[in-house]
């Protein structure tokens, strides 16, 4: 009399899942830090880009009266083509300089701006 052996025992299932239950065990730290690194790096972009909005909204409201500004200059620059056309065009240069700080993880870290404004009369 022969015996058909269609299944797996009972010692081999648990078998397969004690050695999967290993694997997943080592494998698992490698994509909680993966996923974490994500969701760091995107705060950091969030953390960034508000604090490059409030700085672009500080010097807007500076104003050139402000004493804030340390440069401001005349350009000219004067062009000529082929045929000894010759183009001015003058502009005047604003360099505007300040220190603001903005949170990151609760702590204020301070940021030097330097922001130049160019326009053309």
């Amino acid at each position: 009399m022969f015996f058909k052996n269609d299944g797996f025992t009972l010692i081999e299932i648990l078998l397969s899942i004690v050695l999967i239950a290993i694997i997943s065990a080592a494998v698992f730290p490698v994509f909680s830090n993966v996923f974490g690194s994500l969701f760091s790096a995107g705060d950091k972009t969030k953390e960034t880009y508000f604090a490059q909005q409030e700085i672009i909204r500080s010097m807007e409201n500076i104003g050139a009266s402000s004493s804030y500004v340390t440069t401001n200059s005349n350009i000219t620059i004067n062009l000529k083509d082929p045929d000894n056309n010759e183009t001015t065009i003058t502009s005047e240069a604003v360099q505007f300089s300040a220190e603001t700080y903005f949170k990151r993880f609760g702590e204020d870290i301070p940021i030097e701006i330097n922001y130049y404004k160019y326009s053309t009369p």
